[in-house]
Order: C-alpha cells, then structure tokens, then sequence
C-alpha cells in the first residue's frame, strides 16, 4: 500500500500543478489558449524534476508536458471550431 499511495501522492500533485497554473493563467491572462496549458505542463514536469532532484528530468518533463497540453489543446479546438462549422452549415441549409 505505500507504494500505491506514493504513486496516487504523485498524481495528485502533477493534476494540481496542472490544473492550478493553468486557472490561474485563465484568470490573470483573461484568455483561455494554448499558452496557458503549455506554462501549465511546463510547471508540471518541474513537479515531477523537483520529486526527483534532477534538473534533467525537470526540463525533460517540462518540454514533454509543455508539448502534450499544446497537442491537445489544438486538436480539441481544431475539432470543436469544426463541429461548429458543421452546425452553421445546418443551420444555413434549413
């Protein structure tokens, strides 16, 4: 159980980070783009650098998650603006 509960430990924390730098990016930026989840994913792999005390692993994990938030943030807004356009189109058919 104590590794189950430091891997869980870990989780929470890298959701936290995540979660927590991108909301308050939202916030003070007053925008919701990509750049708030590529600072958000930045601050996550220095998480995970600091729990293992390698600067390495916190740049490596940085650009990782950095990267990962991007592609995901850009894929669900190039495929929300689609299905958008798809229902304008529906829209102007009827």
């Amino acid at each position: 159980f104590r590794v189950i509960g430091g891997h869980s430990e870990l989780l929470g924390a890298l959701g936290g980070a995540f979660v927590g730098t991108e909301a308050t990016l939202q916030t003070m930026r007053g925008r919701d783009d990509v750049w708030n989840g590529v600072v958000a994913g930045c601050a996550t792999g220095g998480v995970l650098g600091l729990r293992a005390q390698r600067l390495g692993v916190a740049v490596g994990s940085c650009a990782a998650f950095a990267a990962m938030a991007a592609a995901m943030h850009l894929s669900s807004s190039s495929s929300s603006s689609s299905m958008h356009a798809e229902a304008e189109t529906a829209e102007d058919d009827e």
